[in-house]
């Protein structure tokens, strides 16, 4: 019998429902790992956003709320209201599954330790995290696209893969039932100005991970398995204990699960800390006195003028919707 020493066993994984992974925002694992939990009279701890379009940790118990924790959220998620059910729910000894950024499982690992309770029927998934973006940026970045389109906001998809495909990172953001889609809030991200501070000094970049699974977009999977991407995402998958092997099991008949050499996924947001921008500080200095346009101009990958056409070209482009 293997111990965790074995481990990680490292998976490129597609779900074989491609209408679970058409929701998904990459092979769609973690609905399979929710639906094993509760399925077995478990419940599950992970991200949603309110409608406010906060990101905000809650608890589910049934199949038909699984769509809830789809997707990815790139803003901090708030943990608030969950400690004391969670404790309620590993105390009562049901299977209970927590899904969040390493430290927030690393936090749980450490609240339920404090708490002096069993971890036995916990499985905690971790997501490998390129960094934290702020939730301040998020809020100003969707009241200017507010103002740009005079409208309200009604819903939001962080990486739009159905108009764009899986690899793309466009933000969708529908105001008054229309679409407008844009690369600003994912330039400024990746440029790393808009990222927490403490991210650039993460203690989680390894593949000795917290959670029993470790679940990501497998970059570069072209390299690692030709033929096997067809853009509609494949997931990362990382068996990091017993516990993670178990359910990973019982899941498996329902994927297309390809075991890999961990050595050939070691993608960088996996291993490495990105170095913090040097001009970071500027950055918040001017977010104080300069509007969002002004700011992905002077620091954002990508000049914002650049992706902005006259509106009415944006509108026959985007499906009757405008790119911001």
């Amino acid at each position: 019998m293997l111990d965790d020493s074995a481990y990680p066993i490292a998976f490129a994984a597609k779900n074989n429902d491609e209408t679970v992974r058409a929701a998904s925002m990459s092979g769609g694992v973690f609905s399979e790992l929710a639906r094993d939990i509760l399925n077995r009279g478990g419940v599950v701890y992970g991200c949603a956003l309110t409608e406010t379009f906060r990101a905000m940790h809650i608890r589910i118990n049934s199949i038909d709320e699984i769509d809830r924790l789809r997707g990815s959220k790139y803003i901090q998620s708030d943990l608030t209201n969950i400690w004391t059910l969670l404790a309620k729910d590993i105390e009562s000894g049901i299977p209970v599954l927590f899904s969040g950024t390493p430290c927030q499982v690393a936090a749980v690992r450490a609240y339920v330790s404090f708490k002096l309770l069993s971890d036995d029927n916990l499985i905690c998934v971790d997501l490998v995290c390129h960094g934290v973006p702020s939730p301040i940026v998020w809020a100003d970045y969707l009241k200017c696209m507010e103002q740009r389109f005079d409208g309200s906001v009604e819903s939001v998809v962080f990486r739009d893969k159905y108009r764009f495909g899986w690899a793309s990172c466009h933000e969708t953001v529908f105001i008054d039932g229309v679409p407008h889609s844009a690369e600003t809030f994912k330039d400024l991200y990746f440029a790393h100005q808009v990222v927490r501070l403490s991210c650039f000094c993460c203690p989680y970049k390894s593949t000795k991970r917290v959670g029993d699974v470790s679940i990501a977009d497998f970059w570069g999977i072209d390299d690692v398995i030709p033929g096997f991407n067809d853009n509609r995402g494949v997931s990362l998958v990382l068996i990091n204990s017993i516990k993670g092997d178990g359910i990973f099991a019982r899941i498996r008949p329902r994927l297309d699960a390809r075991k890999v050499s961990i050595e050939k996924c070691l993608q960088p947001s996996l291993v490495t800390n990105f170095p913090e921008p040097k001009n970071r500080a500027k950055f918040w200095r001017d977010f104080q006195m300069h509007d969002l346009e002004w700011l992905v101009r002077h620091y954002a990958n990508k000049p914002l003028w650049r992706r902005m056409g006259s509106k009415i070209k944006r509108r026959i482009k985007n499906r009757g919707g405008s790119k911001c």
